[in-house]
């Protein structure tokens, strides 16, 4: 049986309405209707970028394309629109994020392909760092030649060029597969017989990028710490000449294996105020507290007290060694001073110090130690360089 004309135009009539109601907001609309984006500050555990001086590993989002739209009529169907994003130099891509403003009929798609990188590559961080090591082999030989301990130069150059090495390559190789270079497109139908509705697709792209860095960039940051360095030898051992307090050997010891020492003051030595100028070049006493066993009042006899209180003669429980003759100017700190003890004679060598005696008697002016390799010869004929706290009669 046959439908009502009535009621089929009623229909029809209805399905029309409901197709002339969806219609396209205005560009203000969607300007009004977006949803705030941000930038991701620590994402992931990273730091926001500075763009204009970014650190390597730091991120940024940024809004990589920017309403993306098309609409089909009748006289365009079915359009389609695309857009590419490729990151600033030295940024690779982290995350996508596709921001719809507005859809009827319309489909997107959002991929990263693998073209336009533009970051550092690993191979060309080890070639940056090899020409950095080149220099630095250089400045290092100066630096020897003008006498600044080895330690001094590894602990604050070379230990900074390995980590910056070590940084650069590690990001370099996680992010050498990375696809970089985003690719949006989107469509829309034209919907005829009985709609004749326009259909659109109006999209944006946010990016969450993350510096690796450029090679420049690597380049540039191996170059600081070099010429960081050059200064370093430009500059080192000028130091204001001043007086520092240094002992001799007064005694020694023997056992059926080991031979011991008591080092202390001589009668020009000033505990207060130094009494040789560091322009001066002696050797340094450098000392391994390790707890060794006391051996014996048969061997180094008793201590016994000063009219101040002051124990002396004590055992210090460890041993002691002297490094070859040193510019006292070239001694700045006691981490440098204690550098190049561990550097001569291993772990646990430090340069010794006024109070290096018995550490549970208020010890000082001299100790007893086991002289290391028995090897009293460094000593003869000599005083030398050692430290005191709470005076200013150190080299520094």
């Amino acid at each position: 049986m046959k439908k009502p004309v009535l009621w089929t135009l009623g229909i029809l009539s209805s399905i029309l309405a409901s197709c002339s109601s969806t219609q396209m907001p205005s560009a203000a609309q969607v300007e009004q209707d977006k949803p705030a984006v941000e930038a991701v500050v620590g994402a992931q555990g990273f730091t926001e970028c500075n763009m204009t001086a970014p650190v390597v590993g730091c991120t940024i989002t940024v809004r990589a394309i920017d309403h993306l739209a098309v609409t089909a009529t009748s006289g365009n169907r079915n359009p389609t629109g695309a857009a590419n994003y490729n990151p600033p130099a030295g940024y690779a891509i982290l995350s996508t994020n596709t921001l719809v403003w507005s859809s009827n009929s319309g489909s997107r798609s959002v991929s990263t392909l693998a073209a336009g990188s533009t970051f550092v590559s690993n191979l060309q961080v080890q070639n940056s760092y090899n020409l950095a090591m080149n220099v630095y082999r250089d400045l290092e030989a100066k630096a020897v030649i003008k006498g600044i301990p080895l330690f001094d130069i590894t602990s604050k150059f070379k230990a900074g060029l390995d980590q910056k090495y070590s940084s650069f390559s590690n990001i370099a190789q996680s992010y050498a597969a990375s696809h970089n270079t985003i690719n949006a497109t989107v469509s829309a139908s034209y919907r005829g017989f009985p709609c004749y509705c326009r259909g659109w697709e109006d999209i944006s792209v946010d990016a969450t990028l993350i510096y690796v860095g450029t090679q420049q960039h690597v380049t540039d940051q191996f170059q600081q710490i070099l010429d960081a360095l050059q200064q370093y030898i430009n500059n080192y051992g000028t130091a204001p000449v001043k007086k520092a307090m240094t002992w001799k050997l007064l005694q020694t010891a023997q056992s059926s294996t080991q031979t011991y020492g008591l080092v202390g003051i001589h009668a020009a030595s000033d505990a207060y105020n130094g009494d040789t100028l560091t322009s001066g070049t002696l050797p340094m006493l450098c000392i391994n507290k390790s707890n060794l066993p006391n051996p014996g009042t048969a061997v180094i006899g008793t201590h016994y007290t000063t009219p101040g209180g002051a124990y002396r003669k004590t055992w210090s429980g460890g041993t002691i060694a002297l490094t070859a003759p040193i510019k006292g100017q070239l001694l700045t700190s006691r981490a440098v001073a204690d550098g190049i003890c561990a550097q001569n004679f291993g772990a646990g060598y430090r340069m010794a110090e006024f109070h290096d005696g018995d550490s549970t008697l208020w010890a000082g002016w001299d100790f007893w130690a086991a002289i290391r390799g028995n090897n009293l010869t460094p000593f003869q004929n000599t005083t030398f360089w050692m430290a005191i706290n709470g005076t200013s009669a150190n080299p520094w």
